[in-house]
């Protein structure tokens, strides 16, 4: 499938993110200190118009902010230098050329967003990129529907698992009557009734089916570092016979 490479040249989206301490949790820097890190590039599926990916760029910038350990500044000159330096839609897998464009830019670590549309899901997939080593020190997915709301909230989940905010995030405990009801998290399953999720705050929409009952579907919000439930009464199905229309119930014999 053909894809479009999208870097953010517009002084409004070529963009610089402030970080604090994510390649790993236990290099985390005391609260309130950050390193630099580049948004350098978000790759999309076929079929997003321009107004889209900006409004996408601008939601998982977003989501990284709320994180509390990235700040947004605007770049100019990336274009230029991803230009000299030849990257392009490269996978930056040249270590030394890394390592040569974070000294350029002034940043510590990069950081990508890929969206891949498969067998109509979103798979979503963010790289947190080394200057110093020019090596990849985190790697997080996520994936949902193939629609473009479901992006924004799921992008919440991948800033928060970058940011190793694992500790913020609430607690979705979800009950069903009866149990053993699979759960699903924006149209992908998540596992059977009773279960908890562990999702960082923002809203979500979940789901419950059993077979032989009603679907039962919610948006809910979760806080951060709280407990959020949902216990659901599943009603069944009505079930017809065909001697229920052809017999005195049915519908050429209602009296």
């Amino acid at each position: 499938m053909r894809k479009f490479v999208v870097f953010w040249t517009l002084p409004a989206l070529t963009v610089l993110v402030l970080l604090s301490g994510v390649a790993r949790p236990e290099t985390l820097r005391g609260e309130g200190e950050r390193r630099n890190v580049s948004l350098l590039r978000m790759e999309l599926p076929r079929g997003f118009y321009s107004d889209e990916r900006v409004i996408l760029a601008n939601d998982f910038l977003s989501a990284l902010h709320r994180t509390g350990h990235f700040d947004i500044v605007d770049r100019e000159d990336m274009s230029a230098i991803l230009e000299e330096l030849k990257f392009q839609a490269s996978d930056l897998a040249d270590e030394e050329e890394v390592v040569e464009l974070g000294g350029m830019v002034g940043v510590d670590l990069f950081v990508t967003c890929t969206v891949k549309s498969v067998e109509g899901l979103y798979q979503i997939a963010a790289r947190l990129i080394s200057v110093e080593t020019g090596r990849v020190e985190k790697i997080v997915s996520r994936r949902c529907l193939a629609k473009v709301d479901f992006l924004t909230a799921m992008f919440n989940e991948v800033a928060f698992d970058l940011a190793g905010e694992v500790e913020r995030k609430g607690w979705v405990l979800i009950e069903t009557n009866p149990s053993d009801a699979e759960v699903y998290l924006f149209g992908v399953g998540q596992g059977s009734t009773p279960l908890t999720l562990r999702l960082a705050p923002g809203p979500y929409l979940l789901s419950v089916e059993r077979r032989g009952h009603v679907t039962r579907r919610k948006t809910l919000h979760v806080e951060e570092g709280r407990e959020t439930s949902w216990n659901v009464e599943l009603i069944e199905k009505k079930r017809y016979r065909l001697r229920d229309y052809i017999g005195g119930r049915g519908l050429w014999n209602r009296n």
